[in-house]
């Protein structure tokens, strides 16, 4: 468990954790020097049975608020501090409304230096404080009296804090490795060495992970936390790191950087989110201010995309690409004065930049607004006509393959390719397409089907393009319809030829038989004194049926002969020691002449009954099957 201390200079968080872990969090000379914590200091404190606390101290001077940002943000319990003698301070309110805007809701507060003041003031004190952590999140938190010099009501502290780790870590999103450097350094023998809380998922020994501003992929040499070293860590625990990369230099690496799995190193400059204003604050469209964000500060441009509205959404326009995803709390400060205007989580980290102000957009952002990502992908699945895009969706809230998978059985999403639909409107779509298809082959049984466009634009004109042409392509993977050309068919429907069509095509099938030459349209209409068109009609619909196959342009073949010349093929290939025929042999063998022989070749490897391989062609299954 996290345990990050909060509250004004000089009111003794640094004493205090002291007392409780028996280790001294100050690491930097000037601190000691100072007597006050300019950065953040880590100890920890191992628990009975196994694991540690690991204890934040952050800096109470107003200047190092953005330490205090750094250290807070992702704590499991906030140990909020308060000096019985002087009271509620400046920094006291700022550091809880901090809290607050983040959303902590565990936590308890340590009224220190009691042996300072009499019962009286301890009383009106923690009166006080009460009151104050009224309207918070942090309302009704256990407030602990101590006096770390002494260790009056140290062990009490200590006790409930116990306690409070063997319930549990709070809910952590995202399954892969994040973290944001909070520290860096340099170890002689070993190297680089950067420390943070893993805000999400695991990392082991061995692992490859990459450092995001800098797109560089780094190699997890060692892992630490708490002075001892191990191989896995997981969320929610101290980790210092020893990396290694062959091109990174030590020194371009910046506290605030984020490390993360390879599957989440993405970075944005625009991102949506939900705000929580601070007491007293009124934004202002295109303001400049400062998004802090696990150890970072970064300036952007603020967009309102609902002016007077609740909840507020807006977007943030950053100066440079940032690393944030779902769910992530950060807190906006003034780019001027640094006072605090308020919390955050983000919504999308992918926003659009068009049409970010339009009912519908605002719609999809009520829709992401949930806790879990279930919630938001089924209320998302609902309002997208079009699908979504999976591998964005997944990247955006920090999850793997397999939970994706999970979230498809559990909210009924349709997945097709790397889309994902909702399966209502999925399956309506379906049924829609096969019973306009159906009424198609009753009321034209001579006709092949409906053309592809004319079930787009009529049938499916309420989805999206995506889904439209994922339903058609999804019946013809499923052998539901059979495309031929620009029109769709059912399996099970054969065109009905007209008297004189049949009439017809009994004239000129003995023209395309297996001892004959393949035909032009043209020479059958010389030979039997017909008129081209006629002819060209009935053989289209006699190929769509399955009978003839058209090798060329205005060439046609019986389907039996087709077979035939494709079985000397086959021979070809067999007979030679490499599996490979050129096209004299073929030509030889079928008795064709050389432009009708490369014809046929040609439509071989069309429908992937050959391959060419230079001047050679390899038999690559049988017609029957191509």
């Amino acid at each position: 468990m996290i345990v990050a201390t909060a509250g004004h200079v000089d009111h003794g968080k640094t004493t205090l954790i002291k007392a409780l872990t028996g280790t001294d969090p100050t690491h930097l000379p000037e601190e000691r020097k100072r007597g006050m914590t300019m950065d953040l200091g880590f100890v920890g404190m191992a628990l009975p049975r196994n694991g540690f606390i690991g204890f934040i101290d952050v800096p109470g001077h107003e200047r190092l608020v953005r330490n205090m940002l750094a250290g807070i943000t992702g704590v499991d319990l906030a140990l909020l501090i308060v000096a019985a003698d002087d009271g509620i301070m400046p920094q006291t309110r700022e550091h809880l409304e901090i809290l607050d805007l983040l959303g902590v809701s565990e936590g308890a507060i340590a009224l220190t230096k009691i042996d300072r003041v009499d019962p009286t003031r301890l009383a009106e004190v923690t009166a006080s404080i009460a009151a104050l952590l009224g309207p918070t999140h942090l309302a009704g938190a256990p407030i602990f009296p101590v006096s770390a010099p002494s260790d009056m009501g140290i062990a009490a502290l200590r006790e409930y804090l116990i306690s409070r780790a063997a319930q549990g870590r709070r809910l952590r999103h995202g399954a892969l490795f994040r973290l944001s450097i909070d520290r860096k350094f340099t170890v002689k023998g070993a190297g680089l060495v950067l420390t943070g809380t893993i805000a999400s998922g695991s990392v082991t020994v061995g692992d490859r992970l990459t450092l995001v501003r800098l797109g560089k992929t780094l190699r997890v040499r060692g892992l630490h936390t708490h002075q001892h070293a191990v191989e896995r860590l997981g969320a929610g625990e101290r980790c210092a790191l020893n990396l290694v990369s062959a091109d990174l230099d030590p020194g371009h690496v910046a506290r605030g950087d984020w490390i993360v799995a390879p599957q989440v190193a993405v970075a944005t400059r625009h991102l949506d989110a939900r705000l929580l204003l601070a007491a007293g604050t009124i934004l202002k469209d295109g303001a400049l201010v400062l998004f802090c964000h696990g150890a970072a500060s970064i300036g952007a441009r603020l967009v309102l995309l609902l002016r007077d509205a609740s909840p507020l959404y807006v977007q943030l326009v950053f100066d440079e690409p940032v690393h944030a995803l779902a769910r992530d709390a950060f807190i906006l400060r003034h780019a001027g004065d640094r006072k605090t205007l308020a919390g955050g989580v983000v919504l999308d980290p992918f926003p659009p930049v068009r049409g970010r102000r339009r009912p519908e957009r605002i719609a999809v952002l009520t829709a992401l607004d949930q806790p879990v990502a279930r919630g938001a992908l089924a209320n998302l699945l609902r309002l997208s006509p079009d699908g979504i895009e999976l591998a964005r969706f997944a990247q955006a809230w920090n999850l793997r393959t397999e939970e994706i998978e999970a979230l498809r059985a559990s909210t009924g999403m349709v997945r097709f390719d790397d889309r994902g639909y909702e399966g209502a409107q999925w399956q309506k779509g379906r049924e829609t397409i096969l019973r306009s298809v159906k009424r198609f082959h009753a009321a034209h049984p001579d006709d092949f089907g409906p053309r592809t466009a004319q079930l787009l634009e009529t049938e499916l004109a309420d989805c999206g393009r995506h889904l439209a042409r994922a339903i058609l392509d999804s019946l013809i993977r499923d052998k539901e319809l059979i495309r031929e050309g620009a029109q769709m068919r059912r399996p099970t429907h054969e065109i009905e030829l007209s008297t004189a069509e049949e009439t017809l095509w009994r004239q000129i099938a003995p023209l395309l038989g297996p001892d004959r030459r393949p035909m032009t349209v043209n020479d059958i209409a010389k030979q039997q004194r017909l008129d081209p068109k006629t002819v060209t009609r009935v053989l289209e619909r006699v190929t769509r049926a399955g009978d003839v196959t058209r090798i060329a342009a205005g060439r046609y073949l019986h389907k039996s002969a087709f077979l035939e010349f494709a079985a000397r093929a086959q021979a070809l290939a067999a007979e030679s020691e490499n599996g490979l025929f050129d096209a004299a042999a073929f030509r030889d063998r079928t008795n064709l002449g050389r432009t009708i022989s490369i014809e046929l070749l040609e439509c071989f490897d069309r429908i992937g009954f050959t391959r060419r391989i230079g001047d050679h062609r390899r038999v690559l299954k049988p017609a029957a099957e191509s």
